[in-house]
């Protein structure tokens, strides 16, 4: 989801301006959350700074395109070795 409103963000879906534009739609330079491609793209044509906000609720990328945080969802086994969601945590990288 990222590289494709990258891609919208910039105008064009080479790698390079992919890798110029993925920061910004990942909230790295703020800007409105959105949680769908539709919404994203018309902030962006609006000409909206955006944060997308995916399903693995992942945190804006940093310097140098990287995920700055992430969840872990911690689970217990049992006896059996069947599993029960205990808990997530979020870890951060700054």
């Amino acid at each position: 989801m990222l590289a494709a409103l990258a891609a919208v963000k910039g105008g064009a879906t080479d790698g390079t301006t992919i890798s110029e534009n993925i920061g910004a739609v990942s909230g790295a330079t703020g800007g409105a959350e959105v949680t769908s491609f539709a919404d994203a793209v018309a902030a962006i044509e609006a000409g909206d700074d955006i944060t997308y906000v995916g399903p693995s609720g992942i945190g804006p990328l940093n310097g140098d395109n990287d995920p700055s945080s992430a969840f872990i969802g911690i689970y217990e086994y049992g006896d059996d070795n069947t599993y029960t969601y205990s808990k997530q945590i979020e870890g951060t990288t700054e």
